[in-house]
């Protein structure tokens, strides 16, 4: 073998180890992507989270970044042990933890689209957990432009669950499902994963039902409070006047009975027109109040309805209610 056949073995040798070396160093730089890539090549996603997935219009890299998640749905007690909702004093619904998707079965068809909107919300935190320096940056920026442009109080009101270190990741997923007028470096990256009409309309959807039964509600305590305080004035003044016409009526069958009570009979005729006439009034009154009543204890009746609406949809989303075991 010539000098020259063992100068090209020995090129070709390094070019082979330099080739490995590149490889192990972009699998070590991109150990995240490849460890993604192979749990979303051995994923099988179920019936119901490949028809979720439709429903949210996930894109093909919204689907990779789902699938990679491995994705599940939980009945409350499998779901309490993976989100540790158990001890949580809000309801919770989802979770992104050991970077596995969790969501909570919820089965009440009133509230159809809630395991939609949870699973996108959690997928997005898998995205931001993966975006670049630059591009975090980026998001980020957008983020505060739009909180520095809205003073929303249920939005403060819900950041104010989650420390700091998870306002921008939290934000991010909230923003993203349940918001509509964002900036648009958030709804291009947004759209690049799934479809935030979609997802924001089952949103929308299923928190209108919330928001009825409060306003309903609301509507019922204003209605009963003017109610209550008219049917007591009423009897008040009900109660006063049948007082004073029960005394006008004696009197007047005293001077009735009485020789020369009246002056003449168009007195007295005139005289009993005009008790007649109060009497009158006052069974209008006495009517009216006890419509009035009627009302308000239909309203009693309804506002009770609507609690128990309120308990049954508040219920069905908290996994801490636990089945009662069969024996």
């Amino acid at each position: 073998m010539t000098n020259k056949n063992h100068k090209v073995r020995r090129i070709v040798s390094l070019l082979a180890l330099l080739v490995a070396c590149a490889a192990i160093w972009w699998v070590y730089v991109n150990r995240q992507y490849v460890g993604d890539y192979i749990r979303f090549s051995s994923y099988q996603p179920t019936a119901e989270i490949a028809r979720m997935a439709v429903r949210v219009g996930l894109t093909d890299a919204g689907k990779f970044r789902t699938y990679s998640a491995e994705p599940k749905i939980d009945d409350a007690e499998d779901f309490n042990q993976h989100c540790g909702a158990a001890g949580q004093e809000v309801n919770v619904l989802g979770c992104y933890t050991n970077e596995t998707i969790y969501v909570f079965n919820v089965k009440n068809a009133q509230i159809d689209g809630i395991k939609e909107v949870t699973l996108v919300h959690e997928m997005l935190h898998a995205a931001y957990a993966r975006l670049s320096v630059g591009e975090r940056t980026a998001i980020d920026k957008a983020i505060d432009e739009y909180m520095g442009a809205h003073d929303d109080k249920a939005l403060k009101d819900h950041m104010a669950n989650y420390p700091t270190e998870d306002r921008y990741t939290e934000l991010h997923s909230v923003l993203g499902t349940e918001y509509t007028g964002l900036p648009s470096p958030l709804e291009e990256h947004y759209g690049k994963l799934f479809s935030r009409s979609d997802v924001v309309a089952l949103y929308n959807s299923y928190k209108q039902k919330f928001e009825d039964i409060e306003a309903r509600a609301d509507a019922i305590v204003i209605e009963g409070e003017a109610l209550a305080r008219d049917v007591t004035e009423q009897s008040a003044a009900y109660s006063a006047a049948l007082n004073g016409l029960e005394a006008q009526i004696r009197g007047f069958n005293d001077r009735a009975n009485t020789s020369g009570g009246f002056g003449s009979q168009a007195e007295f005729n005139g005289e009993r027109a005009a008790l007649i006439a109060e009497s009158n009034r006052l069974e209008a009154m006495r009517v009216e109040i006890n419509q009035k009543i009627d009302r308000y204890n239909a309203l009693v009746d309804e506002l009770k309805q609507l609690e128990l609406q309120s308990k049954e949809l508040n219920d069905s989303i908290n996994s801490k209610l636990q089945a009662v075991p069969e024996l």
